[in-house]
């Protein structure tokens, strides 16, 4: 009896540690990789770190976490930074995957990806002017000189020649003369035209038909008869005058300026020289010559005789071939006049 006793106590204690050491199996299972100080998460299938949703919870404690399901993408994650105090953590980019050549920008609330625009397209390392202030830039190679003009018939900006304050057009045989606003380039229906013949001088051809279309510029001059010559438009343009050797021309606000390079061409030259003038018998003259670079003919000369000239002389300069003043003195008294060994000098004073 007692021995049947033992063996149910025996089976009941077998069962219990079985269905104990189960229970125990079970638990060891929730592994968090794996439960130690350092726990690594990396491997697990999925972690959910964070409560999400739509609204924020009512209260918090400093350090929780929070993502807002329904916010815009970059602006879902929320930290609380105090008790109870709920606030976005900016700062994150938008993805990039389908906004290739466009620049980061914001719309005031996030981070936003925005293809290039308004004046411009392209990539931001390729971008390519495509209008001003809206209007269109023509798609033309320009040439050397040109200027970018506004083109009102076509509605766009497009290269052309520079304007000219005036423009020759030579003309051989011809009893009708075009010339288009492109080649004289002055920009404008206000022009003054004006045609001369090949004589010399030029004598003014008076047409018979003058025109100026009113959006092309096109110049149009009508003869009677069959002429030959040159046609200069006036008009509305910067202007330009070519200069050479002893002149400069500047661009000002009021206009181009014309000096002479006193370096090259001096406004006032005077060269002098000692003469020696011999005694003159009444009615004698005498020739003499200043050397004087940069004179030219019909220089006008300003005479300075010596002095102590003697009484009766009477004299003239004057430049007889350039860089050079011929003296000439003559005796105009009733008795010869002593010698003398003096400074003379001459004077030219040029206006421009």
């Amino acid at each position: 009896m007692r021995t049947k006793q033992i063996a149910r106590n025996g089976l009941l204690g077998a069962t219990l540690w079985m269905a104990g050491h189960s229970i125990v199996e079970a638990q060891t299972r929730i592994d968090l990789r794996t439960q130690g100080r350092s726990p690594d998460l990396s491997q697990m299938g999925s972690t959910k770190p964070m409560q999400t949703g739509t609204v924020l919870p009512a209260a918090c404690s400093t350090g929780e976490l929070f993502f807002k399901t329904d916010a815009a993408a970059g602006s879902n994650l929320y930290a609380c930074v105090s008790a109870n105090n709920w606030a976005v953590i900016t700062g994150s980019v938008p993805g990039v995957v389908g906004n290739g050549g466009k620049v980061l920008s914001s719309d005031n609330t996030n981070s936003i990806w925005v293809a290039l625009g308004g004046d411009v397209n392209g990539t931001p390392g390729g971008v390519q002017v495509t209008a001003l202030q809206g209007r269109g830039v023509a798609d033309t190679a320009p040439n050397t000189g040109n200027v970018l003009r506004w083109n009102s018939s076509l509605s766009f900006w497009e290269p052309s020649p520079a304007g000219t304050g005036n423009y020759g057009y030579s003309f051989t045989g011809q009893t009708q003369v075009t010339i288009p606003g492109a080649t004289h380039g002055l920009n404008s229906a206000q022009l003054v035209v004006a045609c001369y013949d090949n004589a010399t001088p030029a004598a003014v051809l008076t047409p018979a038909s003058l025109t100026i279309h009113a959006v092309s510029y096109d110049v149009q001059v009508g003869f009677a008869t069959v002429q030959s010559g040159t046609c200069v438009i006036n008009g509305s343009g910067v202007g330009y005058v070519a200069t050479g050797v002893g002149l400069t021309n500047t661009q000002g606000s009021g206009g181009q300026k014309l000096t002479v390079d006193t370096a090259v061409v001096p406004t006032i030259l005077r060269q002098s020289t000692v003469l020696s003038v011999g005694a003159l018998a009444p009615g004698a003259c005498y020739n003499g010559q200043i050397t004087a670079p940069g004179a030219a003919l019909w220089d006008t000369i300003a005479a300075g005789w010596p002095p102590l000239l003697p009484e009766g002389l009477v004299g003239t300069m004057w430049v007889s071939q350039t860089g050079m003043v011929s003296v000439r003195l003559c005796n105009s008294s009733t008795s010869e006049t002593v010698a003398i060994a003096d400074n003379f000098a001459a004077t030219i004073v040029r206006s421009f």
